[in-house]
């Protein structure tokens, strides 16, 4: 189990990072990327994402930091969170193609156009793939119970609060009228009962 936990803080520490600094380059400065087009800019921020991941793989015997033992309550908890997450894919699949999950239809609308997600879970809440991450990274840290892994996805709280914000600056103003004039009646993360047009971000 010592080193089950190892290699799953080891992959949350080497990758949590990188990831969201990709939605991190992108939002803010999605007229520069647009400019570049959706291939060229695929290539050079997974080349900075690769060099990050290098980086904090070589670096990990410092940044691992104290390991809490197995806990296995937190491994049930872990595992429930994971379960959770898991149905939440189920829910979502349908609705979300891999260009989508990538960011592809904000770097160049026009080849990769989307619309508004009217029905489903995306009636009740209006970032469920959020949630989805966020039970998915915290069941594994749960389970890791390492200092470091708990750190990693700490940081991915703000930085997601951050993303619907800037999703909607960075949508075309189709977009961006009816998703504002949802959000005080649905909710980001939590769902409620109320129904209306959801953004598929």
């Amino acid at each position: 189990m010592d080193a089950v936990r190892y290699y799953i803080a080891l992959v949350l520490v080497v990758t949590m990072p990188p990831v969201l600094l990709y939605w991190l380059l992108i939002h803010p400065f999605i007229r520069f990327w647009r400019r570049l087009g959706a291939a060229l800019t695929s290539i050079l921020v997974w080349i900075v994402l690769g060099l990050g991941g290098a980086g904090l793989f070589l670096a990990r015997r410092s940044l691992l930091g104290p390991d809490f033992g197995t806990n296995y309550f937190l491994v049930a908890l872990g595992v429930l969170f994971n379960v959770a997450a898991i149905w939440l894919w189920v829910v979502l699949h349908p609705h979300l193609s891999i260009s989508t999950m990538l960011g592809l239809p904000e770097i160049a609308p026009k080849k990769y156009p989307t619309a508004l997600i009217t029905g489903g879970i995306y009636s009740r809440i209006r970032h469920p793939r959020y949630v989805q991450i966020i039970l998915y990274i915290w069941g594994y840290a749960l389970i890791a119970n390492y200092l470091a892994a708990y750190v990693a996805v700490a940081l991915w709280l703000p930085g997601i609060a951050s993303l619907p914000g800037w999703r909607r600056r960075n949508s075309g103003s189709a977009m961006a009228r009816p998703t504002r004039s949802i959000a005080a009646g649905c909710p980001g993360l939590c769902p409620n009962g109320v129904g209306g047009e959801i953004k598929p971000f």
